[in-house]
């Protein structure tokens, strides 16, 4: 007989779910919302291979062909982007907009690869 091992558990969510809390909790939101575009950026890096130095009509154009997403829908979130970094009053409401925007991104491209 083959023993079952039993999976060892992701603490990986568990652990991003509990630093966001905590960034939350604290109101510091652009913070928080460095961090999303960071960690956005590089899943764009390792997954597509693409340059995030400079979200311009290139990239928008590149990444549009490599993950079958409108090219519109992907300037809305690179202009959302560079809203954040540029904003110096960043409140909640920015915060779950950005959310929502990177969550659709990963919905749709999940959707277009299934």
């Amino acid at each position: 007989l083959v023993p079952i091992v039993p999976p060892k558990p992701n603490t990986t969510l568990e652990f991003t779910e509990t630093i966001g809390r905590l960034y939350f909790d604290k109101k510091n939101h652009k913070n928080l919302a460095e961090k999303k575009i960071k960690v956005f950026l590089e899943y764009i890096r390792s997954h597509y291979f693409l340059d995030t130095q400079h979200l311009d009509e290139d990239f928008l154009q590149a990444l549009s062909k490599k993950t079958a997403m409108e090219k519109g829908r992907l300037k809305a979130l690179v202009h959302l982007i560079t809203r954040v970094r540029n904003s110096r009053n960043f409140g909640e409401s920015d915060l779950i907009e950005l959310n929502a925007e990177i969550e659709r991104f990963h919905q749709r491209v999940h959707e277009k690869n299934s």
